[in-house]
């Protein structure tokens, strides 16, 4: 569990907006004990530079590791597609199922299904706002 910094009198201003802002940050700012090595450095780096900084810069200077968008073969997409032109909604185990069959991990299956249930609501929305002002147009 992520620990939370503790304010100390330092952090404290007479304004009363800048006081509810730094006792925010105070709170919210990441902590030392969960970050990596490199990072304890860059944090209090920040942290001494003092007067100006703000959550987004004690955050900008940790770099988080992002996973690769996952490229689909066709065959999985085929897969993918066939499943959801049955059913828009998979339960676990047809999730766990699909995954295995398909060589991807049910996060990867999960994910797809919610993007392209989205996609799919995205069009019907497009098709009907098309409808609606050909008919307007009429």
């Amino acid at each position: 569990m992520p620990q939370l910094a503790t304010v100390t009198p330092h952090h404290f201003s007479f304004s009363p907006a800048t006081f509810a802002f730094q006792t925010q940050l105070a709170v919210a700012k990441p902590s030392i004990a969960t970050s990596q090595p490199a990072d304890i450095e860059k944090i209090q780096q920040k942290q001494q530079q003092g007067a100006g900084e703000t959550y987004s810069d004690l955050l900008s200077c940790i770099k988080r590791k992002r996973k690769w968008r996952t490229m689909f073969t066709k065959k999985q997409l085929e897969g993918l597609e066939l499943k959801f032109a049955e059913n828009k909604y998979l339960s676990v185990p047809d999730r766990m199922e699909l995954a295995a069959r398909l060589e991807l991990s049910k996060t990867q299956v999960k994910t797809w299904f919610q993007n392209r249930r989205c996609k799919c609501k995205k069009q019907q929305v497009s098709d009907s706002q098309e409808k609606y002002d050909q008919e307007s147009l009429s």
